[in-house]
């Protein structure tokens, strides 16, 4: 357990970084392989979700479409749908929309009982709150660069992203950079 619940953390903690750790998509494939094998399923799907939607961040869609489209099966299978509604995360939707493929989102979508129409439509409408500069500040983050890097792109200080991103996340109601991100991209 104590093995688990570690690697675990660790996946979820990848999720919000720019990369994973050396090794650690490889030792979440072996103990996925120790699970399958010893029928822990619970545990299994727990940890295919995290490091199938982990493999689709870093290594692309199509690399984790054979274990999340598994792990989906299972979970429809067992019934076990509150292991993607107690993700922790603050917006599962949007988790699934960023790193799901998207031959697999609305499949997803439906387990969760999710509008993903009108998911994309809160989005839009709240992306229209926003004014021009903080658009463009939301638009930078979703590339991946930091309040400095940012701020040398507007010619303005580190200080006045800042202020910036925390009207964002007023404006947004999200707590990170990475659920900005996400809005925009589900727009």
């Amino acid at each position: 357990d104590r093995e688990y619940f570690a690697l675990l953390a660790r996946l979820w903690l990848a999720l919000d970084e720019d990369c994973c750790e050396p090794g650690l998509l490889e030792q979440a494939s072996a103990l996925l392989e120790r699970f399958k094998a010893s029928g822990l399923w619970l545990y299994y799907l727990e940890l295919g979700v995290v490091g199938g939607l982990l493999i689709s961040r870093d290594q692309g869609a199509n690399a984790a479409l054979p274990l999340l489209s598994a792990e989906l099966d299972l979970l429809e299978q067992s019934g076990a749908i509150s292991l993607l509604t107690d993700l922790p995360t603050q917006d599962t939707c949007a988790l699934l929309a960023r790193l799901c493929p998207s031959a697999l989102q609305q499949r997803a979508a439906n387990l969760l009982g999710i509008d993903a129409t009108a998911q994309s439509e809160h989005c839009s409408q709240a992306l229209l709150a926003l004014t021009v500069k903080e658009r463009q500040v939301v638009q930078l983050v979703a590339e991946g660069k930091s309040n400095k890097q940012i701020a040398r792109d507007l010619n303005v200080t580190p200080e006045t992203i800042k202020s910036h991103m925390k009207s964002i996340f007023a404006k947004l109601k999200v707590d990170n950079r990475a659920q900005a991100a996400v809005m925009l991209q589900q727009a």
